[in-house]
């Protein structure tokens, strides 16, 4: 028997801990993205001499924005595997350009091996060439009202952009005008929105690239991406009303805080009660 208790969504948060990973670039990064966004906090964490995450590695932070400068072929099943733990236990993770070089099903590289058990969260899977190096600008908005999507809606790359295709989880928000290299859509922002894990948003872009919009959009992303976890869709329980808001079923990953706070509402009823 599944219990489901009824919980408010989540707020956007505002103001997130971001955690930069990267084989190289993590920190000038991490500094560039401070000065061109605001209210988040960055620090970074180097994947360079073959380190892989640990789990105290991620100690404060609520959202990872994990890119790739060059290939790390060696260690991004084991990186990969690290951020899926983090993603698993409720924070964000943001993909940016070069991940997808990496990707399981590049074909462009003789070896790619893959981000583990990341790619199964992703948003967005490579085309089978993972970047495009072209020019190209956002096309069609697909969800203009979408918290990603606020306050964009001009953006344009010369480079280091695209070579992605929309995954089996993923939502796309934007595309880029052109197509990718499969000759179908070549999304520019998607999201992944589990019920009781981390949000995910991938954006086939650089994240110190684009003109116009695009810091916009990284401040967005991060944002989105930490809010989460989303606890439960309405209506997705058998007790569901407009009143109690959203359900989460006891036995995921918040399971502790759940029959932690049962008893409190619990008392706090009867006090009411016993007032009235």
């Amino acid at each position: 028997m599944v219990l489901y208790v009824g919980m408010l969504m989540p707020m956007q948060v505002q103001a997130a801990n971001v955690l930069v990973i990267s084989n190289s670039n993590a920190a000038a990064v991490a500094a560039d993205l401070q000065a061109n966004t605001a209210g988040h906090t960055y620090t970074s964490l180097s994947l360079g001499g073959g380190y892989v995450p640990v789990p105290a590695d991620f100690t404060g932070a609520d959202v990872v924005l994990l890119f790739e400068n060059g290939k790390i072929t060696a260690t991004s099943v084991a990186v990969g595997d690290a951020v899926h733990a983090f993603q698993q236990g409720g924070g964000g993770v943001v993909f940016g350009t070069y991940v997808w070089q990496d990707w399981g099903n590049n074909t462009k590289y003789a070896v790619s091996n893959g981000w583990g058990a990341l790619e199964s969260v992703s948003p967005l899977d490579s085309d089978t060439q993972g970047c495009e190096y072209n020019a190209d600008s956002m096309g069609t908005i697909l969800d203009p009202a979408h918290p990603v999507m606020a306050g964009v809606n001009v953006l344009t790359e010369n480079s280091s952009r695209g070579g992605t295709q929309i995954s089996a989880v993923g939502t796309p928000l934007a595309l880029w005008s052109t197509t990718n290299f499969l000759g179908t859509d070549d999304p520019l922002v998607a999201v992944y929105e589990p019920i009781g894990f981390g949000r995910t948003v991938a954006i086939s872009l650089y994240p110190t690239r684009g003109t116009d919009d695009a810091y916009q959009l990284w401040e967005n992303a991060l944002a989105w991406a930490a809010a989460g976890p989303t606890l439960a869709a309405p209506g997705s329980g058998p007790d569901d009303d407009p009143l109690c808001g959203n359900l989460i079923p006891v036995g995921g990953p918040h399971t502790a805080w759940v029959l932690a706070i049962v008893p409190l509402m619990l008392l706090g009823i009867w006090l009411v009660r016993r007032r009235v």
